[in-house]
């Protein structure tokens, strides 16, 4: 943890830092439910455990929001060990919270406060790695039993299980030599980025239903602008449901055409989209469908595709678009990178 406290400025600038401990690996705890790897500068520790810099789409759907960081942030894991730097007969490494058998002795890998050699815990006294000349195999990990909500406490000083007085349950410890157990299955999130009918968005998540919108002009016998919501046949909704969203003015530019000029009407409300959806992961946003009601020429849906690409470079799943406006060839792509 100090390690951390020492080096913050340089974690949050995302610097290099696997020197800092000989690039040695980190094992970690994914809210998915498996063991993942890094190394030093892609986590520190918060008041209440492990957080890591994202650096995995997969995972940009756990994050929290502590510090803006453009839109990547961090997520929260459980630390789960660093590779010690030892190795067993089959030449795997060996990290901290290991169970390993070594000289006749089953028992956790460990660092000692203030100690750099590892060791097996014992009753009395532990046993160097070091000192062990033969047998050294992989019994498992500590990390079995797990009740998910530790991924809402995250406690530091939570542990694996191990009793060193006895009462292991090794057949239990043995399931988790590839990845950690839980009592029951992770709640993984999935929200749908993208829908072909509204109703079938609007349930299960607090949401917010956002409307391109703009202020038409009075007619001469009227004094105020009448304000106009665009959404096409399958978003229809009462009014007082949306959200609007005023679309910029046309940009004074002679050098751009009329379908550019329109395009770019779209592009600072759909970063305002983007940039509350991100610090408020916890509402779905729902984008309606405005391409007839506007009637969008391809050229402009391509351009409005194109603005909503950081949603899924960054897997901001809690905003939800029509179809129509999701660039499905890049979804794709991005998808299988």
């Amino acid at each position: 943890m100090q390690l951390c406290l020492d080096h913050m400025t340089e974690i949050k600038e995302h610097k290099e830092l696997g020197y800092v401990l000989k690039n040695s690996k980190v094992r970690y705890i994914s809210p998915t439910g498996q063991f993942e790897y890094t190394t030093f500068g892609h986590f520190y520790f918060d008041s209440m455990g492990v957080m890591m810099l994202i650096t995995r789409r997969k995972y940009t759907e756990y994050r929290i929001m502590d510090e803006p960081m453009g839109y990547w942030s961090t997520v929260p894991v459980i630390f789960a060990g660093i590779d010690t730097g030892f190795k067993y007969d089959n030449r795997e490494p060996i990290f901290s919270d290991d169970v390993c058998c070594a000289n006749g002795c089953t028992s956790v890998v460990r660092f000692l406060e203030g100690d750099e050699a590892p060791s097996l815990e014992g009753d009395n006294c532990d046993l160097l790695l070091q000192d062990c000349t033969h047998g050294l195999e992989k019994v498992g990990t500590i990390w079995y039993d797990i009740d998910p909500a530790i991924f809402e406490i995250r406690r530091e000083e939570y542990h694996g299980q191990w009793n060193i007085y006895g009462n292991n349950e090794l057949d239990k410890i043995k399931e988790t030599i590839k990845r950690p157990k839980f009592i029951k299955p992770l709640a993984i999130k999935s929200m749908p980025m993208m829908y072909y009918d509204i109703k079938h968005v609007i349930k299960d998540y607090p949401y917010h239903i956002c409307a391109f919108s703009e202020k038409i002009p009075p007619y001469e016998d009227e004094d105020t602008y009448i304000p106009t919501i665009y959404a096409d046949m399958n978003c229809r909704i009462p009014n007082e449901q949306y959200e609007t969203i005023p679309l910029d003015d046309f940009p004074d530019d002679d050098t751009l055409n009329i379908s550019d000029k329109m395009a770019m009407r779209f592009r600072n409300p759909i970063k305002r989209i983007i940039d509350v959806a991100y610090h408020h992961p916890e509402i779905r946003f729902i984008v309606c469908n405005c391409i007839k009601e506007m009637n969008l020429t391809p050229y402009i849906i391509n351009q409005i595709q194109a603005e909503f690409h950081p949603i899924q470079d960054y897997m901001i799943r809690n905003v939800c678009l029509p179809y129509e406006l999701l660039d499905l060839v890049y979804y794709r792509r991005e998808k299988d990178e």
